[in-house]
């Protein structure tokens, strides 16, 4: 059985949307983007870690929104610059152990 790392590149503004709040933490059928987003991997039975690149400035809510009693394996980090630099800051943290 695999044991997998699903990386969130989740540090964008949503800048196309027009909108004050990131996209992430806007909230779409019962829960933020963001939230859903989690709730689908952390479902999986091969995911073992789970790393989301949030904006710097965003990093204490999107704590606040995936932190729970018990849950392990969801890290956050700040996000770059660019897709690519939040991608990179992920990888940085997660497992080297995972397939």
């Amino acid at each position: 059985m695999p044991s997998l790392a699903v990386l969130v590149p989740a540090g964008g503004i949503g800048s196309r949307l027009g909108r004050r709040t990131p996209k992430q933490f806007l909230h779409l059928g019962g829960g933020t983007i963001l939230a859903r987003t989690l709730a689908h991997f952390l479902r999986h039975p091969d995911v073992r870690s789970i790393v989301i690149a949030a904006p710097a400035e965003y990093l204490v809510r999107t704590r606040r929104l995936i932190v729970r009693p018990g849950r392990r394996g969801v890290e956050v980090v700040a996000g770059g610059a660019t897709r690519q630099a939040s991608v990179r800051q992920a990888l940085q943290v997660a497992p080297t152990d995972v397939d």
